[in-house]
């Protein structure tokens, strides 16, 4: 069987496809102008954001018109999935939007059927969302992480959860997502496009890289959490020279670790 009969039969070319990574499907996608309608196929297929936001809104277009309206991003474990192809059943969606367009992402919510769900410490949604306004920039709870004034959790009756994190003042969602705790959940999907900052070191190396200084400031849980699901995460004490010149380069260019 010729790679052209193959990439013609809808279901092998699923099977192969499936198994290759982002960077390999960009790869086979340059290799030659007539594959290209059947790797479209297959971009369309694994890489289609309206079927994943279904299993959270009923409908995707009102959601992205919210996105655009807000300047909301995804990011967290979500945009981790869409870029790797795969799906954790349970996991939630993490919204993050400035605080200012706060309570639009929050009225879209409770349109669509979801419920606040406040922590002990939390106590209405109003007085939840005005504390946010004027939350500190520093770290946040046990997070670690600059820039938010406070995390909402809320949930549907079918068991789908959305955490929405308000940026305090002066502070946006990318500056947020940009002091995450590793370079394994550095991706973002806004309204129009997703972005991945380190996508070679992330889905071709399945390496991840610890963003904070010392042993004592990182957040071993979350760490562990992507070590479990199959990434190697590097501790900076644990980088020799060797490790980040793995992770710096990369098939297609720098990844700019």
């Amino acid at each position: 069987m010729t790679l052209k009969q193959i990439f013609e039969h809808e279901d092998l070319s699923a099977l192969l496809f499936n198994a290759c990574t982002p960077g390999t499907l960009c790869s086979i996608r340059c290799l030659c102008k007539k594959y290209r309608p059947f790797l479209e196929r297959s971009f369309n297929t694994k890489f289609n954001i309206q079927s994943r936001l279904l299993r959270f809104f009923t409908s995707p277009d009102a959601f992205h018109a919210m996105q655009r309206d807000t300047l909301t991003l995804i990011s967290g474990s979500f945009a981790l999935q869409f870029f790797a192809g795969i799906l954790y059943p349970d996991s939630d969606l993490d919204l993050y939007v400035e605080h200012l367009f706060a309570q639009q992402v929050v009225d879209f919510l409770l349109t669509d059927g979801y419920g606040f769900q406040p922590t002990a410490a939390q106590l209405g949604l109003q007085e939840t969302l005005k504390v946010t306004q004027f939350a500190s920039p520093e770290p946040y709870g046990t997070s670690d992480i600059e820039g938010i004034g406070g995390v909402l959790t809320f949930k549907k009756d079918n068991g789908r959860t959305v955490q929405l994190i308000v940026t305090c003042q002066g502070k946006t969602a990318i500056e947020v997502i940009l002091n995450f705790h590793s370079t394994v959940v550095m991706n973002f999907i806004a309204w129009d496009l997703a972005c991945s900052l380190y996508p070679a070191a992330t889905f071709e190396r399945n390496m991840s890289l610890a963003c904070r200084v010392t042993p004592e400031s990182h957040p071993i849980d979350s760490l562990m959490k992507y070590r479990r699901r199959g990434w190697n995460v590097i501790l900076p004490e644990e980088n020799t020279s060797s490790d980040l010149q793995s992770l710096l380069v990369s098939p297609f260019g720098r990844d700019n670790l």
